[in-house]
């Protein structure tokens, strides 16, 4: 009575080259499929949209800038909370 078990210890050559051949193609694919997104990304900056605003708002987003909006570190006066 014979079994046949596989042998993993000694792979031959073919199944090397196949291996090979395997990581060949998808590290191909990889860098197709990067390549392709590189194109698109370039593309869509160079098809960038244009502001029909132009520098209005520019000197609008100035002048909000530069006025200061921060809370009041002390709280209001007791006064401030009297209703008549």
């Amino acid at each position: 009575m014979e079994i046949n078990t596989l042998s993993y210890t000694n792979p031959s050559e073919y199944d090397l080259i196949g291996m090979n051949l395997l990581i060949y193609g998808l590290s191909g694919i990889i860098v197709l499929l990067a390549t392709t997104l590189v194109i698109k990304s370039i593309r869509r900056k160079m098809n960038a949209p244009v502001n029909i605003w132009g520098e209005q708002n520019a000197s609008n987003n100035d002048k909000w800038s530069k006025m200061n909006y921060s809370r009041p570190r002390v709280p209001p006066p007791p006064h401030m909370f009297r209703q008549p």
